[in-house]
Protein backbone atom coordinates (compact mmCIF):
# COMPACT_ATOMS: atom_id res chain seq x y z
CA UNK A 1 0.00 0.00 0.00
CA UNK A 2 1.09 3.59 -0.48
CA UNK A 3 2.69 5.37 2.44
CA UNK A 4 2.05 8.97 3.49
CA UNK A 5 4.22 10.49 6.21
CA UNK A 6 3.78 13.84 7.94
CA UNK A 7 6.17 14.93 10.65
CA UNK A 8 6.62 18.21 12.48
CA UNK A 9 8.47 19.38 15.55
CA UNK A 10 8.39 22.64 17.47
CA UNK A 11 10.88 23.62 20.16
CA UNK A 12 12.91 26.57 21.33
CA UNK A 13 15.74 25.66 18.95
CA UNK A 14 13.99 24.12 15.93
CA UNK A 15 10.89 24.24 13.77
CA UNK A 16 10.59 21.29 11.38
CA UNK A 17 7.96 20.31 8.83
CA UNK A 18 8.39 17.21 6.66
CA UNK A 19 5.99 15.59 4.17
CA UNK A 20 6.66 12.37 2.27
CA UNK A 21 4.83 10.00 -0.04
CA UNK A 22 6.03 6.54 -1.19
CA UNK A 23 4.62 4.19 -3.81
CA UNK A 24 6.20 0.77 -3.09
CA UNK A 25 5.11 -0.78 -6.43
CA UNK A 26 5.83 1.94 -8.97
CA UNK A 27 4.45 1.11 -12.47
CA UNK A 28 3.42 -2.31 -11.18
CA UNK A 29 7.06 -3.31 -10.62
CA UNK A 30 9.08 -4.03 -7.46
CA UNK A 31 10.39 -0.47 -7.66
CA UNK A 32 9.65 2.12 -4.99
CA UNK A 33 9.21 5.78 -5.84
CA UNK A 34 8.69 8.67 -3.46
CA UNK A 35 8.65 12.41 -3.06
CA UNK A 36 9.62 14.50 -0.03
CA UNK A 37 9.18 18.14 0.92
CA UNK A 38 10.59 19.91 3.95
CA UNK A 39 10.93 23.26 5.66
CA UNK A 40 13.20 23.45 8.68
CA UNK A 41 14.64 26.16 10.89
CA UNK A 42 17.44 25.68 13.41
CA UNK A 43 18.69 28.01 16.11
CA UNK A 44 22.40 27.22 16.50
CA UNK A 45 23.27 30.49 18.21
CA UNK A 46 24.66 28.76 21.29
CA UNK A 47 26.79 26.38 19.20
CA UNK A 48 27.87 28.49 16.20
CA UNK A 49 26.25 31.98 16.46
CA UNK A 50 23.77 31.75 13.57
CA UNK A 51 20.31 30.51 12.52
CA UNK A 52 19.80 28.07 9.66
CA UNK A 53 16.74 27.77 7.41
CA UNK A 54 16.27 25.03 4.80
CA UNK A 55 13.48 24.59 2.24
CA UNK A 56 13.44 21.94 -0.45
CA UNK A 57 12.35 18.56 -1.70
CA UNK A 58 13.54 15.33 -3.25
CA UNK A 59 12.54 12.45 -5.53
CA UNK A 60 13.44 8.90 -4.47
CA UNK A 61 13.69 5.65 -6.42
CA UNK A 62 14.52 2.29 -4.83
CA UNK A 63 15.13 -1.18 -6.25
CA UNK A 64 15.86 -4.48 -4.45
CA UNK A 65 19.20 -6.12 -5.25
CA UNK A 66 18.51 -9.22 -3.19
CA UNK A 67 16.45 -10.54 -0.29
CA UNK A 68 18.07 -8.15 2.18
CA UNK A 69 19.85 -5.66 -0.10
CA UNK A 70 18.36 -2.48 -1.55
CA UNK A 71 19.61 0.47 -3.59
CA UNK A 72 18.01 3.92 -3.37
CA UNK A 73 18.77 6.90 -5.61
CA UNK A 74 17.65 10.37 -4.53
CA UNK A 75 17.66 13.66 -6.41
CA UNK A 76 17.16 16.68 -4.17
CA UNK A 77 17.06 20.46 -4.30
CA UNK A 78 17.17 22.87 -1.39
CA UNK A 79 17.66 26.52 -0.60
CA UNK A 80 19.63 27.15 2.57
CA UNK A 81 19.97 30.46 4.38
CA UNK A 82 22.42 31.43 7.12
CA UNK A 83 20.87 34.36 8.96
CA UNK A 84 20.88 36.31 12.23
CA UNK A 85 24.64 35.92 12.56
CA UNK A 86 25.78 37.08 16.00
CA UNK A 87 27.90 40.19 16.35
CA UNK A 88 30.68 38.14 18.00
CA UNK A 89 30.45 35.22 15.56
CA UNK A 90 33.45 33.54 14.01
CA UNK A 91 34.63 35.17 10.79
CA UNK A 92 34.10 31.80 9.11
CA UNK A 93 30.40 32.09 9.96
CA UNK A 94 30.07 35.79 9.13
CA UNK A 95 31.59 35.27 5.68
CA UNK A 96 28.88 32.75 4.78
CA UNK A 97 25.80 34.74 5.79
CA UNK A 98 23.13 34.67 3.06
CA UNK A 99 21.27 32.23 0.81
CA UNK A 100 22.61 29.34 -1.26
CA UNK A 101 21.02 26.65 -3.41
CA UNK A 102 22.05 23.01 -3.70
CA UNK A 103 21.19 20.38 -6.32
CA UNK A 104 22.37 16.95 -5.24
CA UNK A 105 22.25 13.29 -6.23
CA UNK A 106 22.80 10.55 -3.68
CA UNK A 107 23.00 6.77 -3.88
CA UNK A 108 22.52 4.50 -0.87
CA UNK A 109 23.04 0.76 -0.91
CA UNK A 110 22.00 -1.06 2.27
CA UNK A 111 21.93 -4.59 3.64
CA UNK A 112 19.44 -5.19 6.45
CA UNK A 113 18.58 -8.44 8.28
CA UNK A 114 17.23 -6.92 11.52
CA UNK A 115 14.18 -8.62 13.00
CA UNK A 116 12.58 -5.31 13.99
CA UNK A 117 13.14 -1.80 12.64
CA UNK A 118 12.40 0.08 15.88
CA UNK A 119 13.63 -2.31 18.59
CA UNK A 120 15.83 -4.99 16.96
CA UNK A 121 17.10 -7.97 18.95
CA UNK A 122 19.14 -9.72 16.23
CA UNK A 123 20.52 -9.09 12.76
CA UNK A 124 22.76 -6.57 11.04
CA UNK A 125 22.40 -3.44 8.97
CA UNK A 126 25.12 -1.89 6.82
CA UNK A 127 24.87 1.07 4.45
CA UNK A 128 27.10 2.96 2.04
CA UNK A 129 25.99 6.43 0.98
CA UNK A 130 27.60 8.64 -1.67
CA UNK A 131 26.29 12.20 -2.11
CA UNK A 132 27.31 14.68 -4.84
CA UNK A 133 26.18 18.32 -4.85
CA UNK A 134 26.75 20.77 -7.69
CA UNK A 135 25.36 20.59 -11.22
CA UNK A 136 25.33 24.36 -11.57
CA UNK A 137 24.10 25.11 -8.03
CA UNK A 138 25.96 27.17 -5.42
CA UNK A 139 27.30 24.25 -3.37
CA UNK A 140 29.83 21.75 -4.73
CA UNK A 141 30.97 18.77 -2.70
CA UNK A 142 31.47 15.00 -2.72
CA UNK A 143 30.65 13.15 0.50
CA UNK A 144 30.73 9.48 1.43
CA UNK A 145 29.59 7.74 4.61
CA UNK A 146 29.57 4.12 5.70
CA UNK A 147 27.71 2.76 8.74
CA UNK A 148 26.90 -0.56 10.31
CA UNK A 149 25.17 -2.08 13.32
CA UNK A 150 24.94 -5.57 14.78
CA UNK A 151 22.39 -6.93 17.27
CA UNK A 152 22.68 -10.16 19.26
CA UNK A 153 20.21 -11.56 21.80
CA UNK A 154 22.18 -12.92 24.75
CA UNK A 155 18.94 -14.21 26.31
CA UNK A 156 15.26 -13.56 25.61
CA UNK A 157 15.53 -10.24 27.48
CA UNK A 158 19.17 -9.15 27.19
CA UNK A 159 20.38 -7.71 23.86
CA UNK A 160 23.90 -6.57 22.97
CA UNK A 161 24.45 -4.22 20.04
CA UNK A 162 27.44 -2.57 18.38
CA UNK A 163 27.49 0.16 15.76
CA UNK A 164 30.07 2.14 13.84
CA UNK A 165 30.29 4.87 11.22
CA UNK A 166 32.85 6.77 9.17
CA UNK A 167 32.62 9.64 6.74
CA UNK A 168 34.72 11.89 4.51
CA UNK A 169 33.95 14.82 2.25
CA UNK A 170 35.68 17.30 -0.03
CA UNK A 171 34.68 20.40 -1.94
CA UNK A 172 35.44 21.07 -5.58
CA UNK A 173 35.23 24.11 -7.80
CA UNK A 174 35.47 27.62 -6.38
CA UNK A 175 34.44 28.78 -2.93
CA UNK A 176 34.53 27.21 0.52
CA UNK A 177 32.31 24.41 1.66
CA UNK A 178 29.33 25.86 3.59
CA UNK A 179 29.77 25.47 7.31
CA UNK A 180 26.47 23.58 7.72
CA UNK A 181 27.63 20.77 5.39
CA UNK A 182 30.58 19.74 7.58
CA UNK A 183 30.31 16.74 9.88
CA UNK A 184 29.41 17.61 13.47
CA UNK A 185 29.96 15.50 16.57
CA UNK A 186 28.03 14.99 19.79
CA UNK A 187 24.39 14.60 20.72
CA UNK A 188 22.53 11.29 20.42
CA UNK A 189 25.45 9.44 18.77
CA UNK A 190 27.99 10.57 21.37
CA UNK A 191 26.10 10.76 24.62
CA UNK A 192 27.74 12.81 27.34
CA UNK A 193 28.59 15.53 24.83
CA UNK A 194 26.39 18.39 23.67
CA UNK A 195 25.10 18.72 20.11
CA UNK A 196 28.07 20.12 18.11
CA UNK A 197 30.02 19.35 21.29
CA UNK A 198 33.21 18.02 19.70
CA UNK A 199 35.30 18.89 16.67
CA UNK A 200 37.09 21.92 15.24
CA UNK A 201 36.27 25.34 16.73
CA UNK A 202 37.27 28.92 16.06
CA UNK A 203 40.04 29.52 18.58
CA UNK A 204 38.89 33.06 19.39
CA UNK A 205 35.08 32.69 19.51
CA UNK A 206 34.76 28.95 20.27
CA UNK A 207 32.04 28.64 17.60
CA UNK A 208 31.70 25.04 16.41
CA UNK A 209 32.81 24.68 12.79
CA UNK A 210 32.77 20.94 12.07
CA UNK A 211 35.18 18.78 10.10
CA UNK A 212 35.66 16.99 6.80
CA UNK A 213 36.20 13.59 8.44
CA UNK A 214 34.43 11.67 11.18
CA UNK A 215 34.57 8.32 12.97
CA UNK A 216 32.32 6.92 15.68
CA UNK A 217 31.16 3.81 17.50
CA UNK A 218 28.44 2.76 19.94
CA UNK A 219 28.15 -0.23 22.29
CA UNK A 220 24.95 -1.04 24.18
CA UNK A 221 23.60 -3.70 26.53
CA UNK A 222 19.81 -3.57 26.87
CA UNK A 223 18.11 -5.40 29.74
CA UNK A 224 14.67 -5.58 31.39
CA UNK A 225 13.73 -3.35 34.30
CA UNK A 226 11.71 -5.23 36.93
CA UNK A 227 8.13 -4.05 37.30
CA UNK A 228 7.91 -1.98 34.11
CA UNK A 229 9.01 -4.44 31.43
CA UNK A 230 5.39 -5.02 30.36
CA UNK A 231 5.17 -1.29 29.53
CA UNK A 232 8.05 -1.58 27.07
CA UNK A 233 10.53 0.17 29.38
CA UNK A 234 14.09 -1.19 29.48
CA UNK A 235 17.45 -0.18 30.87
CA UNK A 236 20.65 0.29 28.87
CA UNK A 237 24.34 0.43 29.69
CA UNK A 238 26.33 2.08 26.91
CA UNK A 239 29.71 3.32 25.77
CA UNK A 240 30.09 5.77 22.87
CA UNK A 241 33.13 7.04 21.00
CA UNK A 242 33.79 9.50 18.22
CA UNK A 243 35.97 12.12 16.57
CA UNK A 244 35.43 14.89 13.99
CA UNK A 245 38.42 16.65 12.48
CA UNK A 246 39.95 18.79 9.70
CA UNK A 247 38.10 22.04 9.03
CA UNK A 248 39.02 23.60 5.67
CA UNK A 249 40.73 26.66 7.14
CA UNK A 250 42.31 29.57 5.32
CA UNK A 251 45.94 30.61 5.60
CA UNK A 252 46.82 31.86 9.06
CA UNK A 253 43.48 30.87 10.59
CA UNK A 254 43.49 29.79 14.23
CA UNK A 255 41.43 26.62 14.76
CA UNK A 256 41.16 24.42 17.86
CA UNK A 257 41.19 20.91 16.38
CA UNK A 258 42.31 18.41 19.02
CA UNK A 259 42.80 14.93 17.43
CA UNK A 260 41.48 13.04 20.45
CA UNK A 261 39.06 10.13 20.08
CA UNK A 262 36.37 10.98 22.63
CA UNK A 263 34.85 8.25 24.80
CA UNK A 264 31.82 8.32 27.09
CA UNK A 265 29.83 5.80 29.12
CA UNK A 266 26.56 5.80 30.99
CA UNK A 267 23.12 4.46 31.68
CA UNK A 268 19.79 5.04 29.97
CA UNK A 269 16.10 4.23 30.12
CA UNK A 270 14.37 3.37 26.83
CA UNK A 271 10.61 3.28 26.42
CA UNK A 272 9.06 1.74 23.32
CA UNK A 273 6.01 4.04 23.10
CA UNK A 274 3.16 3.88 20.59
CA UNK A 275 4.88 6.69 18.66
CA UNK A 276 8.34 5.11 18.61
CA UNK A 277 11.32 4.66 20.97
CA UNK A 278 11.86 7.36 23.60
CA UNK A 279 15.33 7.47 25.15
CA UNK A 280 16.56 9.23 28.28
CA UNK A 281 20.33 8.79 28.65
CA UNK A 282 22.87 9.89 31.25
CA UNK A 283 26.39 9.98 29.82
CA UNK A 284 29.73 10.83 31.42
CA UNK A 285 32.70 11.83 29.21
CA UNK A 286 35.71 9.63 29.97
CA UNK A 287 38.05 11.07 27.32
CA UNK A 288 37.56 14.62 26.06
CA UNK A 289 39.38 17.69 24.74
CA UNK A 290 39.70 20.93 26.72
CA UNK A 291 37.20 22.88 24.58
CA UNK A 292 34.53 20.20 24.21
CA UNK A 293 30.97 20.97 25.34
CA UNK A 294 29.46 18.29 27.57
CA UNK A 295 25.87 17.36 28.45
CA UNK A 296 25.13 14.72 31.06
CA UNK A 297 21.42 14.10 30.33
CA UNK A 298 19.91 13.80 26.85
CA UNK A 299 16.39 13.00 25.64
CA UNK A 300 15.93 11.58 22.13
CA UNK A 301 13.04 10.19 20.14
CA UNK A 302 13.52 7.54 17.45
CA UNK A 303 16.10 4.97 16.37
CA UNK A 304 19.86 5.58 16.56
CA UNK A 305 22.05 3.32 14.36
Amino acid sequence: AQQLALAFALSDSSKDFNLGFTEPWFLGQELSAGVDAFNTKRDVQDESSYDLARTGGALRFGVPLGEFTRNVVKVGFQEVKIEDVGSLASQFVADQEGKRSSLSVSNTISYDTRDNYLMPTRGVRTALDVDVSGFGSDINYLRGTVSGSWYHALTDDWVFSAGGRAGAMTSYGSGMLPIYEYFQGGGSLLRGFDQFGIGPRDASTQDALGGRYMLGNNLELMFPLPGVEEMGIKGVFFSDGGIVWDFDRGAGSQIDDDPIYRISAGFGIHWNTAFGPLRVDFGIPLVKADNDKTQVMSINFGTRF
